[in-house]
């Protein structure tokens, strides 16, 4: 996605079940003018899917109510060439099934802003 479609509000679904990191993070993106989808848990993020692919998925690999693999599975069989970067601050074995599921960025915590934003820049 190239810079300059980030100003035409292109949507990111931002998974992560921290209230603190995710308003936050959504917040720096909004200022950027991307259209954000936040979800807390697997169920909502499954639900803002349902409702159709996002431009590019930020994704939290663990979720309250299951693992961001379900949600990578899904986003990387459901047509298009949507960009997903997990998030992880531990879980190597995680991070390994995710790579291997197509995941085209991987993020650890804590997050950069300045990281995730470059990364959509050329996503």
């Amino acid at each position: 996605m190239p810079a300059a479609a980030a100003a035409l509000g292109c949507v990111v679904l931002l998974i992560e079940d921290d209230r603190v990191s995710r308003e936050a993070l959504a917040g720096i993106l909004r200022v950027k003018k991307f259209q954000v989808e936040a979800a807390a848990t697997l169920g909502e993020a499954l639900e803002r899917l349902e409702a159709g692919l996002p431009d590019a998925v930020l994704l939290d690999l663990m979720l309250p109510d299951g693992n961001g693999l379900d949600v990578l599975k899904r986003v990387k069989t459901g047509g298009g060439d949507v960009p997903v970067a997990v998030i992880s601050g531990s879980a190597e074995q995680m991070i390994d099934q995710a790579i291997a599921l197509g995941a085209d960025e991987v993020f650890r915590k804590p997050l950069s802003a300045t990281k995730v934003l470059a990364w959509l820049a050329r996503a």
